[in-house]
């Protein structure tokens, strides 16, 4: 489609980072090459190591380091695109990222940050994303809200070079987007996925807070503290991983929480990038008034506790606080949650934070 003359919503605030990683080549390459796929140039593979000690691992999950803490990726959901005609722009930025307060690492990006932007259209709207491969390797933009031939629509893109997709956003929802690249559980461990939220055409029941939480897992070759971790190829394949977290950064809702008023309505709309390990959904202290699993947005079960989300699925998730006070989000699997997949939710003037 020719998109000359048109102006595109601008999402990318990327900034050119170092060189995609180069990863050591092993004398396992040629066997992993035969049975995950040709990778590109670059996209060699190491083996698996020890990365740190015990008290590094858990010093690295803290989220108060040196005195500073990182900014928090916004987790409030944008507003719907305005016009007929819903655009963005999506560019691949190779860029070194903390993840951890104090750890970091070399991430293939969706305009330059994990996750990437929140795309948030409304249901029946045409959408169409122009996609750009700014790293050193082919990659593809994949993305669960689009009915599409995908063996065309999520092709592999060359260094240097650009597509469009274009589809009509006929499912409403929570919906996760990824890399699917050859082999896709490295791509996405790298960095690459984010979240498209497809606002119904019949309303939902009005929400006073809305929140975005994508959540997925970090595979590190290296501690990420004295240099920049890359990923243990190894490790994903057999679903181990370092951090675990909600929109990119270990524990960053913890001090950095997210406000709500007592008795208003507060909307989660969860996605799991995965690439491997389910979430699940938990908020301490209520219960959920509503949960919406996938795009049926026209049902809904009641007095939920937890839910799972599975890789590559998303959940909307209603729930009031009564009360003023600190209560918390996390994922119940509570392994992942120690590793960094929990916040807190302040409730009205209450202060503090939740962990577990």
């Amino acid at each position: 489609m020719d998109t000359r003359g048109r102006e595109p919503q601008r999402l990318d605030g990327a900034v050119q980072g170092p060189p995609a990683v180069q990863l050591e080549a092993t004398s396992r390459r040629n066997l992993l090459l035969g049975s995950l796929g040709a990778l590109s140039a670059g996209a060699l593979l190491r083996p698996s190591r020890s990365s740190a000690a015990a008290p590094d691992r858990l010093r690295r999950f803290e989220h108060a380091h040196g005195g500073r803490s990182l900014l928090p990726f916004p987790a409030h959901l944008p507003p719907p695109v305005g016009g007929p005609v819903a655009r963005f722009e999506i560019t691949v930025v190779d860029r070194t990222i903390e993840i951890a307060p104090g750890v970091r690492f070399r991430a293939w990006t969706f305009n330059g940050t994990v996750p990437g932007p929140v795309l948030h259209v409304r249901q029946g709207q045409p959408v169409e994303i122009t996609f750009h491969n700014r790293g050193n390797m082919a990659h593809s933009f994949d993305l669960h809200a689009a009915r599409v031939a995908a063996g065309t629509a999520f092709r592999d893109i060359p260094p240097g070079k650009s597509m469009t997709l274009s589809f009509t956003a006929h499912d409403p929802g929570v919906f996760v987007y990824h890399c699917v690249t050859s082999p896709a559980v490295m791509h996405i461990a790298m960095g690459m996925y984010g979240a498209m939220v497809v606002t119904p055409a019949k309303p939902m029941p009005v929400a006073d807070h809305q929140f975005v939480l994508v959540g997925s897992e970090w595979y590190l070759y290296g501690t990420g503290q004295e240099k920049p971790a890359d990923v243990d190829f190894d490790k994903a394949l057999d679903m181990r991983p370092d951090i675990v977290t909600f929109n990119g950064v270990a524990n960053q809702y913890v001090d950095h929480a997210l406000h709500v008023a007592p008795g208003k309505l507060a909307r989660f709309y969860v996605g799991n990038a995965g690439p491997n390990l389910p979430i699940p959904f938990h908020v301490v202290g209520t219960v959920f008034e509503r949960v919406y699993l996938d795009s049926d947005v026209t049902n809904w079960i009641s007095g939920v506790q937890t839910t799972s989300v599975a890789p590559g699925a998303g959940a909307i998730f209603d729930v009031r606080f009564q009360q003023p006070g600190a209560n918390g989000f996390v994922n119940h699997a509570f392994a992942n949650a120690h590793k960094g997949a929990q916040g807190t939710i302040l409730v009205g003037d209450a202060t503090g934070r939740m962990t577990h």
